[in-house]
């Protein structure tokens, strides 16, 4: 079918390259205010900003949720994208360890309203397991529980520790995250030092040492 000279299966793709646009263009307005306003941004700000009625807002994303979720989605994906490249294949686990955890902390530095407007979401929607951050976090675990897991294993440590060590890390570095960008009060630099020590001399606690053994078996 066609309407007029154009073909019906054209316009529509158009009208969804166009549609698409304009929510992208609404995501930016959204992602500005919100590094003004952090978690006090609002419809009506967002709307105001991208010189749109907050019918308009409702239309594209739903509600203030629809809005988070795309946000959320794409700064969790980027987030994600860098943890990664931090782990550099042929680094010792130390080296690791501290990479990825300033690597954490250094997209919340770069982003701290979005970062604040997202975990108060998150904080709103936290009987959600499936909420974005919420997710992301609990897949986050995962993964360190696995890193974990693989070490514990080849050192022939209790594998049984790997998953509460896993998620306790994980909730230690986002804390620490969410106390560091509200306070200020140390470099990066440092507060990475002071989380990489106090993780790393605890896993290696949890290593096998033949004298550490020797002298509890003497103790008793």
């Amino acid at each position: 079918m066609r309407v007029g000279s154009v073909p019906e299966d054209e316009l529509r793709k158009r009208d969804l390259a166009s549609r698409g646009n304009r929510t992208e263009e609404l995501i930016e307005a959204a992602i500005g205010v919100i590094r003004e306003d952090g978690a006090a941004a609002s419809m009506e700000r967002i709307a105001l900003a991208a010189g749109v009625t907050k019918p308009i807002l409702y239309k594209h994303f739903g509600d203030k949720a629809g809005i988070y979720e795309t946000i959320a989605a794409r700064y969790l994906d980027e987030l994600r994208s860098e943890l990664i490249k931090s782990m550099r294949p042929g680094a010792s686990p130390a080296e690791t360890l501290r990479r990825t955890i300033d690597t954490y902390l250094a997209v919340i530095e770069r982003e701290p309203q979005i970062y604040r407007f997202l975990t108060r979401e998150a904080r709103l929607s936290v009987s959600d397991p499936g909420a974005p951050v919420e997710s992301f976090i609990r897949q986050l675990a995962g993964e360190v529980t696995i890193v974990i897991s693989d070490g514990l294993r080849a050192s022939g440590a209790d594998l049984g520790a790997a998953e509460p060590i896993g998620y306790g890390i994980t909730g230690m570095v986002q804390l620490a995250g969410d106390w560091w960008i509200e306070r200020q009060t140390m470099s990066r630099d440092r507060m990475t030092d002071y989380i990489t020590d106090l993780i790393w001399h605890g896993l290696s606690a949890m290593l096998p040492n033949p004298e550490r053994t020797a002298a509890r078996l003497q103790a008793g």
